[in-house]
């Protein structure tokens, strides 16, 4: 085996020895770290890598390490900071939706923006700072976590960015039965009145249920 290939054995092993769930990503100035490169060789080696199916680009500087398990879901919070997964997806993650979504849906602080990766397509949605709360880690997959609204929130999140977009509402196709009507109306309060009605019309016959 020649010395360039003996070398690319080493960086593969060092990759597949990772812990995880922290080594299923890895920044470009880790690599530089974790294979003693300077940094315009640790680019090379990222290149070669990646021609070798075992690293893929899924942001500036940022890859995911195919030798162990990324996750899209786990990839949110890393790719755009600060951000949780919220709406859609977790709608479905909750329980409340049983639509599918195609895309991981997130919230963030910063402009609207879309990405499309090796590993499934992100969206995040701007909501400002007064808004942003409500979210913890969950496990999402396996024994990785992310941060994903909780149910209320992620409703609530739901709306009024659907509101924002002028998109129809379409509550009759969730199931509410199970939100918790105290974190609601407490959660409810910092979104504009035109949101808590559309929650207050909803949910009357699905809290008293839950009393």
């Amino acid at each position: 085996m020649s010395t360039s290939r003996t070398g690319l054995a080493d960086k593969i092993t060092r990759l597949a020895k990772l812990p995880r769930p922290a080594g299923n990503f890895i920044s470009l100035s880790s690599l530089v770290h974790l294979l003693d490169l300077p940094l315009a060789s640790a680019r090379v080696a990222a290149k070669r890598l990646e021609a070798k199916q075992i690293l893929t680009r899924v942001g500036p500087g940022l890859y995911a390490n195919l030798l162990a398990e990324p996750s899209v879901e786990q990839l949110a919070s890393l790719l755009w900071r600060p951000s949780y997964i919220s709406l859609e997806w977790a709608l479905a993650f909750h329980g409340i939706s049983q639509q599918k979504p195609a895309e991981v849906t997130c919230v963030t602080l910063h402009r609207p923006r879309r990405q499309a990766t090796a590993l499934g397509t992100l969206s995040y949605a701007h909501v400002s700072r007064s808004l942003y709360f409500g979210f913890k880690k969950e496990t999402v997959r396996g024994n990785q976590q992310a941060y994903v609204a909780e149910p209320e929130k992620a409703l609530l999140d739901w709306i009024y960015l659907r509101r924002q977009n002028a998109v129809p509402i379409a509550l009759d196709e969730l199931d509410l039965r199970h939100l918790r009507p105290d974190v609601l109306k407490q959660f409810q309060k910092p979104f504009p009145q035109s949101v808590q009605r559309v929650v207050e019309q909803a949910a009357p016959a699905d809290q008293g249920s839950e009393k």
